[in-house]
């Protein structure tokens, strides 16, 4: 089975519909994860926990919080429960396992039972047979909202803008600004952002037509020509900057509703791009899709502000109202097997004309899955999947493999990728090439449409590290946050990149490691990603510890909890 996902085409990106952002994940958490079977429980060994909801600001007890436990590392139905007068609760009949516990309720932020930092999975709780947890405590913290008004130049409410609370995140070892929560102005210009953990903001407000996408006024009613006079709002970022670097940050405290965040939009002359979409055979491709996109940092989750058309029976096309700023414009053309094509433009004061996008065909890529040794595997429990190498383009695509290790991308569009593997458990990724490259150091080019073979060799002789952390007064550290942090060419993989929780016994475990070497650090609080980003890492590199992995080592490490200041963890 492959899926082949084109950016620009899903509906949000092209309609800018008003919904929630997905949670920012890793690009191999989008996987799909290996199938297992549990083996049979007896009804004795069955565990159970019970504890209470409270709110984490007054200590009172929640009722009506609904309570999910999950299994950490395979998946499977959930339990669970729902607190009564008291906050009480209780889940029963529990497989023995690992697991992590979220609560939800209106007016708190959803998370995770011992969870520390923006998208960090919680703590794990670990249940032996016939284990029964008793006085679990869980600590929920009251959101945060924002309010306001978004107004014209005139002082007068604006309908339908989009305003985006943004929080500068991990991405891809990089921090990004990328969106938080969001809202559309109802018909007094009154936006409502709510459901925001504790941390800092920054406000953005995007002007959208009833179609959803960015507009210009001014043109000339009757022939339809520009006029001089032609203008439109560009977004804006609270309390009136045109760029992020001179927002004004919004520090919310738990709880905090933020009133009176009022954005006043900002006329600017727009200008008109025009220019054909080219096919192969050097003629204009007429049906084609050409959309807009800004070219910023995690632009992929940022549909406000895109702008699309089509193209005539020669290819062209004509856009207008563009307000000036660095953009990716993108075309693609055809259903099964689509040809596309994009470039880079900034727009200034003026007009852009004769702008040529070429159509190039995608391409299949073939890969073949081996497992080294007489390891008994099913293989086609391995998933693959392609991820554009540049934040933001278009493109991407997974497949899982056959019972024989065969699999193939069909229709893979243009651009540079890095390959990320998941694969059952007991094995390891132990080399992938593309060609005579390695694709895990140099990624795989199908930039001319170009496939080829990708051979993902796989190996049962993996590491396993497992471990403590304690505190500075020696006291076991539950709900840390270990990362496994490999070195030299594989630092640029994130499939290298291994993340755990320590237990209610402040205990972790790593297993299925790569042979290499590796730093591992723990961390007493940490947003998703930031491991990966070098630059934040570098400060602590003193509390990490050093180790080198053989095929098949096993090493016990004691570690130090790492305390991140508060504003190093945002």
């Amino acid at each position: 089975m492959t899926r082949i996902v084109f950016t620009v085409l899903t509906a949000s990106i092209l309609f800018g519909q008003v919904t929630s952002p997905p949670p920012i994940a890793q690009p191999q958490q989008s996987l799909p994860p290996p199938r297992q079977s549990a083996p049979e429980v007896k009804p004795e060994d069955k565990c159970s926990i019970e504890g209470q909801v409270i709110d984490a600001i007054t200590g009172e007890p929640l009722k009506k919080a609904e309570l999910t436990l999950r299994g950490a590392n395979m998946p499977g139905t959930p339990y669970g429960a729902v607190s009564d007068a008291g906050g009480k609760f209780v889940i029963g009949d529990i497989d023995p396992g690992e697991y992590r516990l979220s609560a939800n309720r209106n007016g708190f932020v959803h998370q995770e039972y011992g969870a520390h930092g923006n998208g960090i999975p919680g703590r794990i709780l670990a249940l032996s047979a016939s284990d029964k947890l008793t006085g679990l405590v869980f600590k929920m913290m009251p959101q945060a909202v924002i309010t306001g008004h978004v107004l014209d130049e005139d002082g007068d409410p604006v309908a339908r803008v989009r305003v985006e609370a943004l929080q500068y995140r991990y991405m891809r070892g990089r921090k990004q600004l990328l969106p938080a929560g969001l809202a559309s102005t109802d018909d007094l210009g009154e936006y409502r952002i709510f459901g925001l953990r504790a941390g800092k903001y920054l406000l953005r407000a995007t002007y959208r037509s009833s179609m959803g996408l960015t507009t210009a006024v001014g043109r000339d009613s009757v022939n339809g020509n520009r006029s001089d006079s032609e203008e439109g709002y560009a977004p804006v970022y609270y309390p009136g900057a045109t760029e992020s670097s001179g927002a004004a940050p919004l520090n919310l405290v738990p709880g905090a509703e933020m009133r009176g965040a009022d954005i006043r939009l900002m006329k600017t002359r727009t200008v008109r791009i025009r220019g054909r979409v080219i096919a192969p055979t050097g003629r204009g491709r007429q049906e084609s899709m050409v959309v807009l996109m800004p070219r910023e940092e995690g632009a992929v989750f940022q549909p406000g502000g895109r702008m699309m058309s089509s193209t005539d029976a020669q290819g062209r096309f004509e856009m207008h109202g563009i307000t000036p700023g660095s953009y990716v414009l993108a075309a693609v053309w055809g259903n099964e097997g689509r040809y596309s094509g994009h470039q880079q433009i900034d727009v200034g004061a003026s007009d852009i004309d004769d702008i040529q996008v070429n159509l190039i065909p995608p391409a299949d890529l073939s890969a073949q899955v081996k497992v080294e040794g007489n390891a008994q595997v099913q293989l086609d429990q391995v998933h693959v999947a392609l991820t554009p190498a540049t934040p933001g383009a278009m493109g991407g695509s997974y497949a899982t493999a056959d019972v024989d290790g065969n699999l193939t991308f069909k229709n893979v569009a243009p651009g540079s990728y890095q390959p990320t593997v998941s694969v059952p458990p007991g094995l390891y990724v132990k080399s992938i090439r593309h060609g005579d490259t390695d694709a895990i150091e140099s990624g795989i080019d199908v930039s001319q449409g170009a496939g080829g073979l990708l051979q993902i060799t796989l190996s049962a002789a993996g590491a396993q590290v497992d471990g403590s952390v304690t505190t500075d007064k020696g006291e076991p550290s539950t709900g840390a946050t270990v990362t496994l942090v490999p070195g030299g060419p594989r630092r640029m993989s994130s499939m290298f990149f291994k993340t755990a929780n320590t237990d209610q016994s402040g205990r972790f475990s790593f297993k299925d490691v790569a042979p290499g070497e590796y730093k591992v650090y723990a961390w007493d609080q940490i947003d998703a990603g930031a491991a990966q980003d070098p630059d934040f890492v570098k400060p602590f590199d003193n509390n990490a510890k050093e180790v080198k992995l053989e095929e098949g080592a096993r090493e016990n490490l004691d570690l130090k909890l790492i305390q991140v200041p508060a504003d190093a963890a945002q």
